[in-house]
């Protein structure tokens, strides 16, 4: 498809267009143009963002489109046709750029991997309607309804981006996924700092972004994610933390699915009977034979001559919270009921159940008597001191 560099700047209304085919865009193929337009964004106060990509059998995501509105503008970048995305680090990378994007972690996910950078400043426009009343986990379509009165055709939502070439259809469905975010992001923004909500969302999006590079960036606690591992003895769960850090390494290297090597319960399983023959690891719930052909004698080999030291320092798998520990959980779970409605927001965006199973945690079982370091700035604001108030003299 050749690059549509003729086309004008914007001068509709955002608000009442909905034939999706009279949206403009440039289609960008060639790296050239892709550096260009990275040094005009650079200078913009923010961009608008999505992501088309496919990852069904694949680790990592494979980028089939990547959509940017900017300047009132609507680009598609051809992952396929530009030789890397490297270049947009500069702008992802940008402190003095808003990244707006709608329901942010599987595009900051992909993008932070295709361009090896940490995107600075985000805007979820998904966090931003929480806020504002507007719903939680509010889809895009519902969004652009809401906010602007337009209802869009999501129809190429599970569409092959892989393919070559795009459809028509495709083409301007990708479009209005960041044509109409723009004038979205424009009126939450300024809702948001009338109802003195702006920092509060920054500091979320802020966090979710930290969080989703946490995710690669400490493989050695890794297996704390695996909730269901927590009555395994110490001495299991060291064998199922070497486990982990082999499985997920296989699946990096090999650009595979964890579950594909071998899924969390059945590393569990594995750490919790350690299974001297193939035979035997042929008998555990649910696993697959390729997974036992292909990996099996090397995950055997793994288990035989895993260390079952358990260092002083070594971090157990958190055990559900129960009896007292629960009892304080109703407490605090209270406090964020009536924190929410004092400030006119759900209470789920002050925190939900495993944020405040952390603080139970933090507080009971740990004995501290200081807040949590994860607790953001505005919630410490609004529920630092009743948190606190509960804890026993």
């Amino acid at each position: 498809m050749a690059a549509q560099w003729g086309m004008h700047s914007l001068d509709v209304s955002l608000c009442t267009m909905t034939d999706l085919s009279s949206i403009p865009f440039h289609w960008v193929d060639s790296d050239e143009a892709l550096e260009k337009l990275v040094d005009s964004w650079v200078s913009l106060p923010y961009i608008i963002l999505d992501t088309e990509f496919e990852r069904t059998n694949t680790f990592f995501a494979k980028a089939g489109l990547i959509q940017i509105a900017a300047d009132r503008k609507v680009y598609l970048i051809d992952p396929l046709a530009v030789s890397s995305l490297l270049p947009l680090a500069r702008v992802l990378s940008a402190p003095s750029v808003e990244i707006v994007l709608h329901s942010m972690s599987e595009d900051v996910d992909l993008l932070s991997h295709v361009c090896q950078c940490r995107i600075t400043s985000v805007f979820d426009s998904q966090v931003a309607a929480g806020f504002l009343g507007e719903g939680l986990s509010m889809g895009y379509q519902r969004l652009v309804e809401s906010v602007l009165g337009v209802a869009l055709d999501k129809g190429e939502t599970r569409s092959d981006w892989l393919r070559r070439p795009l459809s028509d259809k495709q083409l301007h469905y990708a479009a209005a996924d960041v044509f109409y975010l723009e004038d979205i992001y424009l009126k939450l923004r300024q809702r948001l700092i009338d109802a003195e909500w702006f920092e509060a969302v920054m500091q979320d999006c802020e966090a979710q972004v930290a969080a989703i590079g946490a995710a690669y960036a400490d493989p050695e606690h890794a297996y704390l994610k695996l909730r269901g591992a927590w009555d395994l003895p110490l001495e299991r769960q060291r064998v199922l933390q070497q486990l982990v850090l082999w499985r997920d390494d296989k699946a990096i290297r090999n650009d595979l699915p964890k579950s594909w090597v071998f899924s969390d319960a059945q590393l569990i399983e594995v750490a919790r009977t350690r299974p001297e023959s193939l035979s035997l690891l042929h008998t555990l719930p649910k696993i697959k034979p390729k997974s036992v052909r292909l990996y099996g004698e090397e995950l055997l080999t793994l288990v035989s001559a895993a260390d079952v030291t358990v260092p002083e320092d070594f971090v157990a798998v958190d055990r559900p919270i129960k009896g007292r520990e629960l009892d304080f959980f109703k407490q605090i779970k209270k406090v964020v009921a009536k924190a929410g409605a004092d400030a006119g927001i759900e209470p789920q965006l002050i925190a939900g159940r495993k944020q405040m199973e952390s603080w139970v945690i933090h507080f009971l079982r740990a004995n501290r008597k200081d807040l949590p370091t994860s607790l953001s700035e505005w919630r410490k604001q609004l529920i630092g001191k009743p948190l606190l108030a509960l804890l026993p003299n």
